[in-house]
């Protein structure tokens, strides 16, 4: 919430519920002004959507948008519908993750940046009317990229070797801060 800086550019969305239905729509508009990471200046960018901790949404599936070729201010205008509780999103540390990610043919797909959306907070998630989310604001969120500092909840689940879920999360992040601090 308390990020500022808009070095790795940022990101328009509109996040919404719709109580009645149990559905969450999550419209991804565009990007500007996201980090060159091709050897041409500019990427190809596409948004990955995760809903997190993946223990509060075990069967939502992750999407993502289309790719769009050749740009650092990448328009993508996409909809797309979850159906998810707003039970679940209410719960405490649900988020919904935007990842862009950079698309390579022949290399590893490189990290651009993510933006964390507190689901507790979406329009629509009490249970107000929002018929005519065309009405809703969209957000402009700065694009953020992980980094270590001393002991960290990473570290922590790192050591919980018994537990497949921490594992897998800490090789994901760990990949993650490494593509940040390389790019």
């Amino acid at each position: 919430k308390n990020t500022t800086s808009k070095e790795y550019g940022e990101i328009n969305v509109r996040v919404w519920c719709k109580h009645d239905t149990h559905s969450i729509f999550v419209e991804v508009i565009d990007a500007k002004n996201l980090i060159p990471l091709d050897a041409n200046g500019f990427s190809d960018p596409y948004v990955v959507l995760q809903f997190c901790p993946d223990h509060v949404f075990p069967h939502v599936p992750t999407e993502q948008t289309r790719i769009v070729k050749k740009t650092l201010n990448p328009v993508f205008e996409e909809t797309f519908e979850f159906s998810i509780t707003p039970e679940q999103c209410k719960r405490r540390g649900a988020v919904l993750v935007l990842t862009v990610m950079d698309h390579d043919y022949v290399f590893q797909n490189d990290f651009a940046g993510e933006v964390y959306i507190q689901l507790c907070d979406i329009p629509g998630i009490n249970g107000e009317d929002v018929s005519g989310y065309e009405s809703i604001s969209f957000m402009t969120k700065p694009l953020i990229h992980p980094k270590p500092k001393g002991i960290s909840a990473l570290d922590v689940l790192a050591k919980r070797l018994w537990d497949e879920d921490a594992v897998a999360f800490v090789k994901r992040r760990t990949k993650l801060e490494s593509q940040s601090q390389s790019g």
